[in-house]
Formats: C-alpha cells, structure tokens, sequence
C-alpha cells in the first residue's frame, strides 16, 4: 500500500520526524521518503548513494549534491536503515520488501499468524 510523502506526514509524523529527513537536499527528500517509507526506487544518483557508491554517486550528483555530499553521507549513516543501505543487494531487497511499510505488514502478518496458532 503505498502512500503519498504528504499522507506518510499525517499519518506517521513520529517516525516520519525519526528519520530527520531536513538534512538531506531538498530536492532530494521527496526520492528518500518514498524510498525508506514504500521502497520506491530512486534514482541514478540516490541508489548510488544507498548502494556505497561513492565514485558512482559524485558522477551522477548535481551541483547541490555534490556540494551536499556530506550531509547526505552523515544522514545516511545516523537516519537511514542499515537494511535500506550499503549494497545493491539491500537496496534491491528494501525495494522488493516495499520499504518500512511493508515491513510492518509483513510483522504484522506474522503477529496474526502467532495468535492463530495458540
């Protein structure tokens, strides 16, 4: 189920504050909240970045993210998941599981199941 970044803000504003999001580019935060909240994939430069690519990351940087770079490194490091960053095969796995939310699903589904069986 995903949900649009204005209805992750209404609906979620705890974890959605957690993630300090303000510290990234601004034109980078819309990518990385769909991307930790629905897995939405990002793009060149973000999955890059996810994936510990530095060579890769600073080619596709902009301007801002270039000059950014660090801040997005120290969000990175302090905010995003470890289960979300550091090789594509994460990154493709956050994706494929469909970020927190389908992870909260998923625990969800496993809850049931646990009450159903006792």
């Amino acid at each position: 189920m995903r949900k649009s970044v204005a209805q992750i803000q209404k609906d979620h504003p705890e974890e959605y504050d957690r993630f300090r999001f303000h510290r990234l580019p601004g034109h980078m935060q819309h990518g990385f909240i769909d991307y930790i909240f629905n897995g939405t994939p990002m793009g060149h430069f973000g999955r890059a970045v996810l994936s510990n690519q530095l060579v890769e990351a600073f080619n596709r940087a902009d301007a801002d993210n270039t000059a950014r770079m660090r801040d997005t490194a120290a969000w990175l490091y302090n905010y995003c998941p470890t289960e979300a960053r550091g090789s594509e095969e994460k990154v493709a796995a956050w994706e494929w599981g469909g970020g927190l939310f389908g992870l909260w699903e998923q625990a969800a589904k496993e809850a049931a199941n646990v009450d159903s069986t006792e």
